[in-house]
């Protein structure tokens, strides 16, 4: 059913609702992919950002999250490495600190009400503005994933997650990432920022090389460890 997904995390107490957002990497969902070969136990930035500003009304504790961890390690990075790759230098005014100090002080009533958000933008370039920028729908930058990996990208993602000499292939489980790939290509769960990300950690560990340690055989040594 067509919003079902939404419908179910706006059941949900705000917080989880809002983590949602974040669920495609965190580890709340990668289980059974990763879960046997990495510790179970890795920080939740977001769960955390969310209690240390569990003090203020809700929508300033969301504003606070974001600008702990969405805005510094998803959308800003985009924007400075897009910017810098044409020599571009870029700013972003609405996060000058002053203002941020103003906005995270204020009565939530004054940000937004039923009618929408941001209202002292809105009110400000009401007359500066076409009306059609405050009416149309949100647009977001995400790519076509879903289209790329229904073509050449698709195949190569199969070849390199599925295969045994990878660089994935120490961290997850084959059988898992394989019903993944095949339940997207069959149409039944849409699961292309996943395996996208798959691919980008498959070539971050190619990148770095780091060593990987397995936590079973970790916790094992230390449990037979002498005391």
């Amino acid at each position: 059913m067509r919003g079902a997904s939404r419908l179910g995390r706006l059941s949900n107490h705000l917080d989880t609702y809002y983590t949602t957002g974040f669920w495609s990497y965190g580890p709340q969902r990668w289980p059974p992919v990763l879960a046997r070969r990495l510790e179970t136990s890795w920080p939740d930035d977001v769960e955390r950002a969310l209690q240390e500003n569990a003090r203020r009304p809700p929508l300033l504790r969301l504003m606070a999250c974001d600008m702990r961890t969405y805005l510094p390690e998803d959308i800003l990075v985009k924007v400075d490495r897009a910017s810098m790759a044409v020599a571009l230098e870029v700013r972003s005014p609405l996060l000058d600190h002053r203002l941020c100090e103003l906005v995270m002080r204020a009565d939530p009533a004054w940000l937004g009400d039923g009618s929408g958000t941001k209202l002292p933008l809105r009110r400000a370039y009401a007359d500066r503005l076409p009306r059609t920028v405050f009416s149309r729908a949100k647009m977001g930058f995400g790519p076509p994933l879903k289209s790329w990996l229904s073509g050449d990208l698709g195949k190569a993602a199969r070849d390199r997650l599925l295969s045994t000499t990878s660089s994935i292939a120490a961290i997850a489980d084959r059988r898992a990432v394989g019903r993944m790939l095949a339940s997207h290509q069959a149409g039944q769960r849409d699961e292309a920022y996943r395996i996208w990300r798959l691919l980008v950690a498959d070539a971050w560990l190619a990148h770095w090389r780091p060593i990987i340690r397995d936590a079973a055989a970790s916790n094992a040594h230390h449990e037979h460890a002498p005391q």
